[in-house]
């Protein structure tokens, strides 16, 4: 009696110690077409208004009597349809009481739950409910809107689990993440002056000309300001006036200081105005011209915010007006982005000038990245067939820099060109992968007297552009499965450079191919996820085979090797094999039994102990499990 006693002390304390160990139930916000908790969709392929299911699954739970879900999505991103239990759920079988849910799409919120009657404890894995939410918002072009579906754990109503004597029963939440991918090119939005350059001698003191301060490509912009600096002693602003992009009861001001060179512009969307995406004029500024000469027209501190006041990235292109003549330095061609210019290819530029009047001698600085251009010639040019001229110049490949140096001399006539005019032609060839300027610095015109002549730099700029994609990942479902049944092998793609690629994706079994699919126009920077079905049944049982995928390669990619990934093995199980152990036993015979009589809609439902695949469970598969009793691999 005494070691009696002994045990059942040491089993209480056992128990007591199980008890309280981290729980192992799960309550989980699942995707039922992959089965995992991540919902992300394509502007591709799905578009605003399209509706998809969330199942909340409750997995390895203990004397359930009650349960209740609370809810919290991003309302901007989504809304909630409804919510509901459907028949294959935790309670099937027993009477469920459950109230109408609490769907509030403004705050993003859903409560909902259910009990049963009687009271009594239910245990196992199962659904509790699913609900349907639809897509309400794009993201911008090459963006990807991302949220959290989430189970509240600490507010007013809680998601929470409860035994038959009200007791909380511990759980681990497991959240959901909402992706809406834009398969567009990335648009960086911008605010600039508009026209960019106004070049005009006749535009003397007295006139009046204006420009715009225009926006490109914004997404839901809800506030922006921004100053403009000018010379005083060239231009003063006259009058500022609203840009038509914003509608009639925006809030807006602004303050021009004359004295300093300087106008601030401030704009706020209000209600019931909706913020604004697109592209148009924020503010039309008059200009009254009161000296000769030439001036930036600088936009600085500016600022787009989108509702929640966060900040839109984007680029600032700034103005400039000239009412005097003004000589040009230029990389010609200004851009330079081929795929094809990859190491060590060549390829060459030429320096022009234009809108010059009696050059007699010239100077400048052409810097650039080293990692990426090797300066390997220059060719000077008879600029309007002038030969007599000294050329000079210095190569420095280590820090990237070309120095030029060219004086004419008698008979030598001064050059006065118009239209751009090539003086000299630079030689580089391709080291790296890359971006850089190609950036004029230091440059110094004189005339035939030695005085300097006003002019103005354009810089160019070249990329070695990156092709590169990559498979980062390769999901194969069921890794057991009878002969004749499908495989799912989910791969995803990542294309890791710079252009968008159309290529093939081609999935293996030990080396055979299952399927080719084509991959059009996937952006830079971009993931994508398809689906291949392999069809196993000429597959014998017991063997296994290794899964890949092989992605590309795209034209002058030069990192391969993970453009392939290895998943790992498929089995292929004897018919009846039903639990996938390696042999047909009693454990299948006792799965057939505990469902014989059920169909796909039947909570008993067990796809795997459905063996001759017509979608019941009947004496024919019991016959085919003792049929092959005992085999094994």
């Amino acid at each position: 009696f005494l070691m009696m006693l002994i045990l059942s002390l040491i089993t209480i304390t056992l128990q007591v110690s199980i008890t309280s160990a981290t729980p192992t139930t799960q309550v989980s916000i699942v995707n039922p077409l992959t089965g995992n908790n991540t919902f992300t969709f394509y502007t591709n392929t799905v578009d605003v208004g399209y509706s998809f299911k969330v199942k909340f699954i409750i997995s390895d739970v203990t004397n359930l009597a009650l349960w209740q879900v609370s809810v919290h999505f991003n309302p901007v991103h989504i809304e909630c349809l409804n919510i509901s239990i459907p028949e294959n759920n935790i309670f099937a079988g027993k009477v469920i009481i459950a109230p109408d849910p609490l769907i509030n799409n403004e705050l993003g919120n859903v409560v909902y739950g259910a009990t049963i009657f009687p009271m009594v404890g239910v245990s196992g894995s199962g659904t509790l409910c699913e609900a349907w939410f639809k897509i309400k918002t794009p993201p911008p072009p090459g963006q990807i809107l991302t949220s959290t579906i989430q189970l509240v754990m600490e507010d007013t109503f809680i998601t929470k689990l409860e035994d038959p004597q009200g007791n909380l029963i511990p759980f681990t939440p497991q959240h959901a993440i909402y992706k809406y991918v834009s398969t567009e090119q990335p648009v960086i939005p911008k605010i600039y002056v508009e026209p960019a350059r106004i070049i005009d001698a006749e535009l003397t003191p007295c006139k009046n000309f204006t420009v715009n301060i225009n926006v490109q490509n914004v997404y839901q912009l809800n506030s922006v300001s921004f100053k403009l600096e000018y010379n005083v002693t060239i231009i003063f602003i006259q009058e500022v006036v609203l840009g038509p992009f914003f509608p009639s009861n925006t809030y807006w001001l602004s303050q021009v200081d004359n004295e300093n060179g300087f106008a601030s512009f401030y704009a706020l969307i209000q209600p019931p105005s909706t913020p604004l995406s697109g592209s148009g004029s924020l503010a039309t500024i008059t200009f009254h011209v009161v000296g000769t000469g030439h001036t930036n027209l600088t936009l600085s501190e500016t600022s787009l915010l989108d509702p929640e006041s966060n900040p839109i990235i984007h680029n600032v292109q700034n103005g400039y007006f000239n009412n005097m003549l003004i000589g040009k330095f230029a990389v010609d061609p200004a851009e330079i982005i081929s795929p094809e210019l990859v190491p060590p290819k060549t390829f060459q530029i030429n320096i022009t000038i234009s809108d010059v009047e009696n050059l007699y001698a010239y100077e400048f600085i052409l810097r650039y990245d080293p990692r990426i251009l090797s300066c390997v010639g220059v060719i000077f040019q008879d600029a309007l067939g002038e030969t007599y001229y000294i050329p000079q110049f210095s190569v420095n490949n280590t820090e990237g820099l070309l120095w030029v140096s060219v004086k004419y001399y008698a008979p030598a006539e001064p050059i006065t060109t118009y239209s751009p005019t090539t003086l000299l032609t630079v030689i580089f060839r391709v080291r790296g992968f890359g971006a850089t300027p190609l950036d004029l610095q230091d440059t110094s015109m004189w005339d035939h007297e030695g005085n300097p002549i006003i002019h103005e730099a354009l810089d160019g700029f070249f990329m070695a552009v990156i092709r590169d994609i990559a498979i980062t990942n390769v999901v194969a479902w069921p890794t057991k499965v009878y002969a004749g049944r499908s495989v799912y092998i989910n791969i995803t793609i990542l294309n890791k450079g710079d252009l968008a690629e159309t290529f093939d994706v081609t999935a293996y079994f030990d080396g055979n191919v299952i399927d080719t699919l084509t991959i059009e126009n996937l952006p830079s920077g971009q993931e994508i996820t398809v689906t291949v079905t392999w069809d196993t049944k000429e597959l014998n049982p017991c063997s296994s085979f290794t899964i890949s995928a092989k992605a590309g390669p795209v034209p002058y990619e030069m990192d391969i090797e993970d453009n392939t990934f290895v998943d790992g093995t498929i089995k292929i199980k004897i018919l009846g094999d039903i639990n996938g152990d390696g042999i047909v036993d009693m454990t299948d015979v006792g799965i057939l039994i505990r469902t014989f009589g059920a169909t796909p809609t039947n909570p008993r439902w067990d796809s795997e102990a459905d063996l001759n695949f017509d979608n019941k469970i009947d004496m024919t598969d019991i016959g085919i499990v003792l049929r092959n009793y005992n085999r094994k691999c």
